[in-house]
């Protein structure tokens, strides 16, 4: 035990004793011999081994890599040709082209310049003064208004000579009144005969027409029939059509899956330019926004210009006004002394018109009599003049569907020709080949590897067990004295077992894996097919429906042509009934200018007697009339000062009225502009958006080309984890491939049954382009009915008012002869009166003088109203013009915006068309570029097989090398060990020792240290 600090540690003692073996003399004689031999072993020189240890590179090997380096980069030009056309695409947008257009068509100055088209016609109007064109009837009214006395006087003077004969002179009027209204009947029932004659042919003259429309009515069914049952059979064929390729998606497989990530940058890049694109458009928009009240500013300065003007123009009229107003009574005063002067001779101013009385009222029906009988020759020729266009109207109207029938002919050859099977017929080749099963080919894959790989390992692994497991066996037992034994065969038997167990198990392996690629080779040859019997089926089915809209083209063709040919039936129709009526309008137009010439003629003689009777009453009203005519004179300068003010208001009127024109004229050219710049910014609104979509649709396209990319490498990793469980999982993994086609060909079946949708689809169309055919064929018939109807109606109508202007003449005739009956009834009538009336008859008669010479200073006053008139109308006229031609300078505008329209979503089609090129050119390269690599990676397995048989074939010779190199030595090791385990092969002297703890202790830590301690100061000390 250890001690303290002031003890010392127990002292152990050790004893030793031995013990000696002796070698027997045999087994030293062994073990010299066995150290002799091994000796001699040791002495011989290294044997190397001379033949190639590892094997070399097999010729599909260097095939597969000389494949590798020739495929680096090979995809690289189709792929950048497709990057680089869509990055191309991507940043270029249809800005160019809308910039284009807008030069072309939107050019910042095209809205004055549409505006400037109208500003000549403006200016035109801006010259024309309706006061200016009134004023010379107004100078003449002027100067009638002074002469009303004047050209009364003579009135005057003959009635007061006519006045003492009024009773003579009545009665040859009364003697021929009587006469001529026993003749009113007479000379109306020519015209009422045949008016009876043409309403009793009314019927008959519609009847031919009606029965033709009838006819045509009745048809109508029968001429849609054909194409009614051309459809229903094509209806009936949809089914029909779709069939074979329903059929052959039942056994057809194939899919193919591309990526196209390099889309996403296309589309940042386009997004990016979203505001760039539009910026043009929004600044001119902005531009011309600015301009706004440029543009009308000239329009506006014309209006404050001519509003300014209102006074100046109507300062004239007053000051005329002014004048006339103060000159009234001294223009009176001479027609007062006239009127005094002529007082005297009333009676005999009154006499020549009482002889024209007399002479008109005789004349009344002779008067009317050359329009009535044209009125009646016209009305005779109301159905005549009509005829030639009615019957080209008839003939149109049985004409509407051979017009149409060319058309509808083709359109139903064109449909026919839809039907027949060209899209099942172009795709059927490729069908057929990939209806077959994967497996069903998959020999064509198989025998090569089966052959090159398989039989020769089954070559090697025979060689191998007859050439070195079982020769060693044999040595083994024919050493140990035991060949032929149990135990000899039952070695034998485990080498066999176990040399069949490895190579079965290996070819298992490798026919496992060159099923899986034959399989998938077959899989993927079977897959194009099917795609190729798509692509093919689309190609013939987008042929099949641009014949099917050629065949609806030629059908609307017909449909349009019996249109024209119905409404050219139609027009004939209407322009026939339009000369109808224009006869008999003219018809009407004679009588009324017949009676309109009787009552003339009867009024002429009334207002003659009317003269004769005012001279008789102006006799005893002399010195009245005289105050009078003073008065009227007077009346009359204020009248003239009143109307001349009147025109100075209507002056300043009209230039108001121009000043608002310019100010609307301004307000339009603003609206117009500012409709530019609105339509500018919607533009640039338009070109953003579409810019957005064109970037939106990339990014659609790069996420649906990652999520294609995705689901691929999904099915990669899923056919690789399949792949590693096929190892011990033969059964199984053939199952899995065999699920894996059924995928496939569910997926062709799929996209083969959209083909027989699509087939059936077209045959429906075929068979709604036939219905369509009917109902077009049907509605022709039926306008042609109508058509021939309503011409058997114009006829009818035509007749009927041929009727009534034989009728209205005749009621006309006999008016006429009421009135000459009447009239010199009236004449009697007023030669009697005048007997006792004859002084104020007179009167009356320079009344009616000066009342006729207002009435001719008020006609000219009217005249000059109506020349201001007809000047402003021509001014609104120059400035409609103008607005027109603005109008027409605006619509132009709307054609470039339409047009610039155009052109972008032109650019933008032609735009999206090259992207799908493009992008059918990357993935047709990536499709290049995957076969490539599988053909490698087939032809260096292929190859590594080869490699790595020939590897075991060297590594099999080398090991035979090594183990006749090793025989001796291990023969001797063996005898080594049987020697070792006998006997030590030399003396050997055993020693044994044994500790035990004695009664002395070593010196304490204590006493070591102050022995160190004292130790060192002697030292120290001896350094003194």
């Amino acid at each position: 035990m250890a001690g303290g600090l002031f003890d010392g540690t127990p002292q152990l003692a050790t004893s030793y004793a031995s013990s000696t073996s002796e070698t027997p003399k045999w087994m030293q004689d062994a073990i010299f011999n066995q150290i002799r031999l091994a000796t001699n072993e040791s002495q011989k020189p290294y044997q190397e081994y001379a033949p190639e240890t590892l094997a070399p590179l097999s010729e599909m090997q260097k095939q597969a890599y000389a494949n590798v380096a020739t495929n680096q980069n090979a995809w690289r030009g189709g792929m950048d040709y497709a990057t680089s056309g869509m990055q191309g695409l991507s940043t270029r947008g249809t800005d160019e082209a809308l910039r284009t257009a807008q030069n072309q068509y939107l050019r910042p100055g095209l809205t004055d310049q549409n505006l400037n088209r109208g500003q000549g016609y403006f200016d035109q109007a801006s010259q024309y003064s309706m006061t200016g064109s009134a004023q010379p009837y107004l100078n003449q009214s002027s100067s009638s208004a002074g002469n009303i006395t004047g050209s009364a006087n003579p009135y005057l003077n003959q009635g007061s000579s006519a006045a003492g004969n009024i009773l003579g002179l009545a009665n040859p009027y009364l003697n021929q009144g009587s006469s001529a209204a026993g003749n009113i009947t007479g000379s109306a029932q020519p015209y009422l005969n045949q008016g009876s004659s043409s309403a009793g042919n009314i019927m008959n003259a519609a009847n031919p027409y009606f029965g033709a429309a009838t006819s045509f009515a009745g048809n109508i069914t029968g001429s849609a029939n054909p194409y009614l049952n051309q459809g229903s059979s094509a209806a009936g064929n949809i089914t029909g059509s779709a069939q074979p390729y329903l059929g052959a998606a039942s056994s057809a497989a194939g899919n193919i899956m591309n990526a196209a990530n390099p889309y996403f940058g296309a589309a940042s890049s386009a997004a990016g330019n979203i505001t760039g694109s539009a910026q043009p458009y929004f600044g001119a928009a902005s531009s011309t926004a600015g301009n706004i009240m440029g543009s009308a500013q000239p329009y506006l300065g014309a209006a404050s210009s001519a509003a300014g003007n209102i006074l100046g123009a109507a300062q004239p009229y007053f000051g005329a006004a002014s004048s006339t107003a103060g000159n009234i009574m001294g223009s009176a005063q001479p027609y007062l002394g006239a009127a005094s002067s002529a007082a005297g001779n009333i009676l005999g101013a009154a006499q020549p018109y009482l002889n024209d009385a007399g002479t008109s009222a005789r004349n009344i029906l002779g008067a009317a009599q050359p329009y009535l009988d044209d009125a009646g020759t016209s009305a005779r020729n109301i159905m005549g003049s009509a005829q030639p266009y009615l019957t080209q109207a008839a003939s149109s109207a049985g004409n509407i569907m051979g017009a149409a029938q060319p058309y509808l002919t083709q359109a139903g050859a064109t449909t026919a020709e839809a039907l027949s099977d060209k899209a099942l017929n172009a795709a059927n080749p490729y069908l057929r080949a990939a209806s077959q099963s994967s497996a069903a080919g998959i020999n064509q894959y198989m025998n090569p590897y089966q052959q090159n790989v398989m039989d020769v390992l089954a070559r090697q692994g025979a060689r191998n067990l007859g050439e070195n497991l079982l020769p060693v066996v044999s040595d083994a037992f024919i050493k140990a004295g035991q060949f032929g034994g149990s135990r000899m065969g039952e070695f034998g038997s485990r080498a066999l077992r176990d040399t069949q167990e490895a190579l079965l198990d290996k070819q298992a392996q490798l026919a496992n894996q060159g099923y899986s690629q034959a399989l998938g080779a077959s899989s993927g040859d079977l897959a194009r097919q099917a795609q190729l019997a798509g692509t093919v089926g689309s190609i013939s089915g987008a042929d099949l429906s641009r014949i099917l809209q050629g065949g609806a083209q030629y059908g609307n063709l017909g449909q349009t042509a019996g249109q024209l040919t119905g409404q050219q039936a139609a027009a004939l129709a209407n322009i026939g009934q339009t000369a109808g009526q224009l006869t008999s309008a003219q018809a009407s137009a004679l009588g009324n200018l017949g009676q309109t010439a009787g009552q003339l003629t009867a009024q002429q003689a009334t207002a003659l007697g009317n003269l004769g009777q005012t001279a008789g009453q102006l006799t005893g009203q002399q010195a009245s009339a005289l105050g009078n005519l003073g008065q009227t004179a007077a009346q009359i300068r204020n009248q003239q000062a009143t109307a001349l003010g009147n025109l100075g208001q209507t002056a300043g009127q009209l230039t108001g009225q121009q000043a608002t024109a310019l100010g609307n004229l301004g307000q339009t050219a603003a609206q117009i502009t500012n409709q530019q710049a609105t339509a500018l910014g919607n533009l640039g609104q338009n070109v953003g958006q579409l810019t957005g979509q064109q970037a939106t649709a990339l990014g659609n396209l790069g996420q649906t080309a990652g999520q294609l990319t995705g689901q691929q490498a999904l099915a990669l990793a899923n056919l690789g984890q399949n792949v590693g469980q096929l190892t011990g999982q033969q059964a199984s993994a053939l199952g899995n491939l065999g699920q894996n086609v059924g995928q496939l060909t569910g997926q062709q079946a799929t996209a083969l049954g959209n083909l027989g949708q699509t087939a059936g689809q077209l045959t429906g169309q075929q068979a709604s382009a036939f219905g369509n055919l009917g109902q077009t064929a049907g509605q022709l018939t039926g306008q042609q009915a109508t058509t021939l109807a309503n011409i058997g109606q114009n006829v009818g109508q035509l007749t009927g008012q041929q009727a009534s202007a034989f009728g209205n003449l005749g009621q006309t005739a006999g008016q006429l002869t009421g009135q000459q009956a009447s009239a010199f009834g009236n004449l009697g009538q007023t030669a009697g009166q005048l007997a006792g009336q004859q002084a104020s008859a007179f009167g009356n008669l320079g009344q009616t003088a000066g009342q006729l010479t207002g009435q001719q200073a008020s006609a000219f006053a009217n005249l000059g109203n109506t020349a201001g008139q007809l000047a402003g109308q021509q001014q609104q006229n120059l400035a409609n013009l103008g607005q027109m031609q603005t109008t027409a300078g605006q619509a132009q505008q709307n054609f470039g915006l339409t047009a610039t329209q155009a052109i972008q979503q032109a650019q933008a089609q032609d735009y999206g068309r090259q992207m799908q090129a493009l992008s059918n050119v990357g993935a047709l390269t990536q499709a290049q570029n995957t076969l490539r690599g599988t053909d490698v990676a087939a032809l260096e397995a292929a190859g590594q097989a080869l490699q790595g048989q020939e590897q075991q074939v060297r590594s099999a010779a080398q090991q035979e090398f090594q183990n006749q190199e090793l025989y001796r030595r291990q023969q001797l090791d063996w005898l080594s060990t049987q020697i070792r385990g006998l006997a030590p092969i030399t003396p050997q002297t055993v020693s044994e020792s044994k500790t035990s703890q004695g009664a002395s202790y070593g010196a304490s830590p204590l006493s070591q240290l102050v022995g160190s301690f004292g130790l060192a100061k002697g030292v120290a000390a001896l350094g003194r």
